[in-house]
């Protein structure tokens, strides 16, 4: 997580971050709301509050088959962010607490 956070200190985002960072967070057995996401987009100078809230309404609303983002060389993209093998001896599946339903299909 302090690798996303300090991508998005130091460059404006693209999508691709934002709705991972979103999906990966309401896979979370944290139940985090939008308007939690909402507070945490806020350290980020980039953030609008509009703009936030209708995008994260938008990924909480169709994300109800959310798969953690895979930490392998498959997903360059979000490889760079995720505790991975390249950080870390553990991956992202055994690093976080998520939801039981993540794991049942």
């Amino acid at each position: 997580m302090a690798n996303i956070d300090e991508h998005l200190h130091e460059e404006k985002p693209v999508r691709y971050v934002l709705f991972t960072l979103a999906r990966l967070l309401f896979s979370l057995e944290n139940n985090f709301t939008i308007d939690d996401l909402v507070s945490l987009y806020e350290r980020w100078d980039w953030h609008d509050p509009e703009i936030t809230e209708y995008q994260l309404t938008y990924e909480f609303d169709n994300g109800s088959n959310i798969m953690p983002i895979s930490c392998t060389s498959e997903n360059e993209d979000w490889m760079s962010f995720c505790v991975g093998y390249d950080n870390c001896p553990y991956d992202i599946y055994s690093s976080l607490p998520l939801k039981g339903e993540i794991f049942d299909d």
